[in-house]
């Protein structure tokens, strides 16, 4: 009988812990964790996120067409002057600068200067474009017979023969370039006779050059860059301003004529 009732009392508890068991399941409910997929999922920051372009894609930069001005420098640099010695330039000339310009141009003389090849400094023209400019005389015919027999042949003597004396030469130089003539200026082409103390050039026609066009610029030194020409010839110059009007200081032939830039 004993024995009965301890199995019963064992029965009994263990219902009672079953019991308890169950109405914990069902009296209460229990959430668990939703389930995150690593491929989605978000998380929320309080830090701006900023959109990084992509760096495979082109940049668009506005382009500037070059200056006249601009363009006339780098002519002048393929045309052989140096950086240092390129004009630095503020602004384009104004009306009354362009019109002293223009006098100054209109002398003949002044022109013949410019005619001579191209020259960096004073000190580097060469005569031969003065010359066949035909701003000299023709030389007297015993004159011309000498320069042949002590340069040429008698095939030149059916040429026109420009003479220029050193003073004539010196005095031209001084006043539209500031230095005088120097042997060195002779050049090519161009001979000269020490019983006369000229110089003398053979050629079958002349050469002078033209001002259909003309632009101007000033520059941080106070000079006048001009540019000049027709649709044959196209010529830089750099023209000193000075108390006593404007003397040259540089000329560069350029490409051609203007047409062609």
């Amino acid at each position: 009988m004993k024995k009965l009732i301890s199995h019963l009392l064992i029965l009994s508890a263990s219902l009672l812990l079953l019991s308890s068991c169950a109405g914990g399941e069902i009296g209460s409910t229990t959430t668990l964790p939703a389930h995150s997929d690593p491929a989605t999922t978000t998380t929320t920051s309080n830090t701006t996120t900023e959109k990084v372009p992509d760096t495979n894609e082109p940049v668009t930069r506005p382009i500037t067409k070059p200056s006249a001005a601009d363009a006339l420098l780098s002519l002048m640099q393929e045309k052989g002057c140096p950086a240092d010695k390129l004009p630095t330039v503020e602004r384009e000339l104004t009306a009354e600068e362009l019109s002293a310009v223009s006098a100054f141009l209109s002398d003949e003389d002044a022109l013949t200067v410019l005619g001579a090849e191209s020259f960096l400094s004073p000190e580097e023209i060469r005569v031969y474009g003065i010359l066949y400019a035909q701003i000299g005389k023709e030389a007297p015919a015993d004159e011309k017979a000498a320069v042949v027999a002590k340069y040429g042949d008698n095939e030149w003597l059916a040429d026109d023969c420009t003479k220029m004396t050193t003073a004539e030469l010196d005095a031209l130089l001084r006043k539209y370039t500031g230095i005088g003539m120097d042997p060195s200026m002779k050049g090519n082409y161009v001979f000269y006779m020490e019983e006369y103390d000229a110089y003398y050039m053979f050629a079958t026609d002349g050469y002078g050059v033209s001002v259909d066009t003309l632009t101007g610029y000033l520059t941080a030194d106070g000079d006048y860059l001009i540019r000049f020409g027709n649709e044959y010839d196209d010529r830089v110059a750099l023209l000193d301003s000075t108390d006593n009007g404007l003397l040259i200081r540089m000329m560069i032939e350029l490409k051609g004529g203007l047409s062609d830039n």
